[in-house]
């Protein structure tokens, strides 16, 4: 036998390579009576606090909406689609951040040279978080929540498949959420979905509290930001 038939014949014998294992996280169950009067206050909080966040921010929000529209030509908001509860798919409000021919419903972090099409408004607005105060809009028609996962584009097949595997879409996605003050973009997709799935199975409305109120200085501090 040859040398070249002998290492053929090795490579077809030798094992495979394990496959990545991404294990979901395990969680105990949480108490069905106690989940639905959890879910039932935190849709009135969520009505009333982004009903309410809209009409304090109604004139800061048109003086951006004014910038947006003066900076750079095209629509003020951001009209995306992203995966929701359920995985059903929601069109997402944002102030635009980018140039008005940027590739739509594609992750920032996917676009090849991303500095090149987010604007000098659209910068400060995403630094500062800004961009997200349309969405109190979606939290009011009940697409979202004011804490939850952060919802992502349809290309973002892989940690939308996380999520899935990990039980995360039980829950409706959020303006901030645990992930958002545990790292932000400067954690893995592995570890995001992770930290997702926490939230979804242990969520209660102190979690929610803690999350809100370390959002503030968190985002102030733009830790994470990308």
């Amino acid at each position: 036998m040859t040398t070249v038939q002998r290492d053929e014949r090795e490579q077809i014998a030798a094992p495979a390579p394990a496959p990545e294992v991404n294990t979901a996280p395990e969680y105990p169950a949480q108490d069905p009576a106690r989940l639905r009067v959890y879910l039932c206050v935190k849709r009135i909080f969520d009505f009333t606090a982004a009903l309410i966040g809209l009409i304090l921010a109604g004139v800061p929000m048109l003086i951006i909406g004014a910038c947006v529209w003066g900076s750079t030509k095209g629509p003020t908001l951001l009209k995306q689609e992203r995966v929701g509860q359920y995985k059903k798919v929601f069109t997402i409000y944002k102030f635009r951040t980018m140039v008005y021919n940027a590739p739509h419903d594609v992750a920032t972090t996917l676009l090849k040279d991303a500095d090149s099409y987010i604007t000098p408004v659209g910068r400060f607005l995403r630094k500062t978080s800004l961009d997200e105060l349309p969405q109190l809009i979606n939290v009011l028609k009940g697409d979202m929540s004011l804490v939850g996962f952060r919802p992502v584009v349809l290309t973002e097949k892989k940690l939308n498949a996380l999520r899935e595997q990990y039980g995360v879409f039980q829950c409706k996605p959020g303006i901030t959420g645990l992930a958002q003050i545990r790292g932000r973009d400067d954690i893995s997709y592995k570890e995001k979905a992770r930290i997702d799935a926490e939230y979804a199975a242990t969520r209660s409305i102190k979690l929610d509290l803690y999350c809100l109120l370390k959002t503030i200085p968190f985002a102030a501090s733009q830790k994470g930001a990308r």
